[in-house]
């Protein structure tokens, strides 16, 4: 199950747990939380709440990133933008990480 799926499963499945993005990337794996980059911390309840309302309505999001391996390590960049409009900058969230190498999470870049 993708981390989308599990977000909105998560957000408007159960309004007695409410959880924000901060708050369910800091209960992934440390593979996840790597691949998300330490630029995603930094994220705030504003700054995520058009790609949380997208979700919540099944709304487009979309979601596009570049990477590389050299060397046994990964690295990455990527947006989430909270509708197909890709000349709009409103609501896109822009991370990027650099991942250990490690062979099991390689190909989640």
């Amino acid at each position: 199950m993708g981390i989308g799926r599990i977000l909105v499963d998560q957000v408007i499945g159960d309004e007695s747990e409410p959880q924000n993005l901060q708050q369910y990337i800091a209960t992934q794996p440390s593979h996840i939380k790597q691949i998300m980059g330490i630029q995603s911390e930094e994220w705030t309840d504003d700054s995520t709440l058009a790609v949380v309302a997208a979700l919540r309505e099944g709304r487009t999001i979309t979601i596009f990133g570049d990477g590389s391996v050299k060397d046994g390590r990964g690295s990455h960049a990527y947006r989430i933008i909270p509708h197909d409009n890709l000349y709009d900058d409103k609501g896109t969230l822009t991370a990027g990480a650099v991942t250990n190498g490690d062979r099991r999470w390689i190909t989640s870049l």
